[in-house]
């Protein structure tokens, strides 16, 4: 069964144009709203202007990272849906006691990403 829902907003934070890119198109059958942000920084303008439903967010990135947004949305709501993704495991870790929700290693399939976004947005 699919949960995904209309009116739903994914924040999707990455520095690497291709990975964000390839996430956006992962979820562009679905009846998201789909918002991308480049770094850390553009994350959290984006974060405080559309107020998302569940942010996607890599942990490395420059100035600042995926851990640090991850606290500083935690700051700001609890309810917030957060999936990390990296590609190094030990960050993932870091993540999850950050605040996150869940998290994939990247490259990770459409499939995987998108039972993940199921099952956190129905709970």
């Amino acid at each position: 069964m699919n949960y995904f829902l209309d009116n739903r907003t994914v924040l999707i934070v990455d520095d690497d144009r291709g990975c964000l890119g390839y996430a956006a198109a992962c979820l562009q059958d679905k009846s998201f709203m789909i918002v991308k942000a480049e770094d850390g920084v553009e994350g959290l303008k984006k974060f405080n202007e559309f107020h998302p439903d569940l942010i996607l967010t890599d942990i490395q990135m420059p100035i600042v990272n995926g851990l640090e947004l991850i606290a500083a949305v935690r700051k700001r709501d609890a309810a917030v849906k957060i999936i990390a993704v990296s590609s190094e495991k030990y960050f993932l870790e870091n993540a999850l006691e950050c605040g996150a929700n869940d998290a994939l290693v990247k490259p990770f399939m459409k499939q995987d990403l998108c039972d993940l976004i199921d099952d956190l947005l129905q709970g």
